[in-house]
């Protein structure tokens, strides 16, 4: 792996931050479970990048490449 370069890491902006609650019923079943999603749009090298994460499906959870377990999989 090659080195980390602080000075491009430390380059980053966040140029917002906030949250919101989930109005989707997708996977949760029902009327859904409103989780809280948190999200921050970020500035590198003047490239934009959204991320977000939180709540209780995979719904939100992008960018980590890994496979995850389907929505309304049991917990193991």
């Amino acid at each position: 792996l090659p080195a980390l370069d602080m000075s491009r890491f430390l380059g980053a902006e966040i140029l917002k931050k906030d949250t919101f609650v989930c109005a989707s019923n997708k996977g949760c079943g029902g009327a859904g479970n409103k989780c809280r999603i948190d999200r921050i749009l970020t500035r590198l090298e003047g490239k934009e990048s959204r991320f977000t994460w939180g709540g209780g499906c995979s719904l939100y959870d992008k960018g980590t490449g890994r496979i995850k377990l389907p929505d309304r999989a049991p917990d193991p």
